[in-house]
């Protein structure tokens, strides 16, 4: 399982980067002056921003019974740290847009309070996909015999 750590490690500092991004964003909110207030531009986005977030968790739960569970048994373990490396990194990468989403929100409406509520929405799909070395272990020990 040691030659595990490197590829989480490798996911957890990829997830570290896009928190980041999403963090510069929300300070963006704090200090970019709103362009003008078109409620229904507004409107638009937070919509957007929350079948985006539905499509995304439908997506990335297809992306992990495609990757995952219908990976053939029987291989090395290392077969399987690539797989696990990606669905992390393609987890975040499609968490990450919907941060944007809210800065427009912000940007056409002025409204910090949706803009919040997209940025939340946000960090909770990044809290419930983040990669926990606990269930890595589990996964490998299911599909093949340790190394």
């Amino acid at each position: 399982m040691n030659k595990m750590k490197p590829y989480y490690w490798a996911s957890l500092v990829f997830y570290a980067f896009i928190v980041l991004n999403i963090l510069i964003d929300v300070l963006l909110v704090q200090f970019i002056i709103p362009s003008g207030h078109s409620n229904s531009m507004s409107n638009l986005f937070k919509y957007v921003a929350v079948i985006y977030v539905i499509l995304t968790m439908i997506f990335i739960g297809i992306l992990k019974f495609l990757l995952l569970k219908r990976a053939p048994v029987s291989r090395p373990a290392s077969a399987y740290f690539w797989r696990l490396l990606m669905i992390s990194i393609l987890s975040a990468v499609l968490c990450a847009p919907i941060s944007v989403y809210g800065l427009a929100v912000y940007i056409m409406g002025g409204n910090k309070t949706d803009s919040y509520l997209v940025f939340g929405l946000v960090l909770l799909l990044m809290v419930y996909y983040f990669p926990r070395y606990g269930q890595w272990e589990k996964y490998i020990r299911s599909k093949t015999a340790i190394e």
